[in-house]
């Protein structure tokens, strides 16, 4: 999922910035940068918006070196 799309997936939930924000402790100014791709979030946010949006979270590349430095 590019984070492009988190704001489509959200709307087809029918869920506001406000409510995901109150279920996840991420500020609605800062998903609304996720959403528009302005954002760098941390895999602890991306973690939690997965989990409120009942999504399935693939780690892309991006985050494989973060992962194999944290997880050896």
């Amino acid at each position: 999922m590019g984070l492009s799309k988190l704001k489509e997936i959200r709307e087809q939930k029918k869920m506001t910035r406000s409510e995901l924000s109150l279920l996840t402790g991420i500020t609605v100014e800062y998903i609304s940068k996720i959403e528009r791709d302005i954002a760098d979030p941390k895999l602890s946010q991306l973690l939690k918006i997965s989990r409120v949006l009942n999504l399935d979270l693939k780690v892309s590349d991006k985050y494989n070196h973060y992962l194999e430095e944290k997880i050896g």
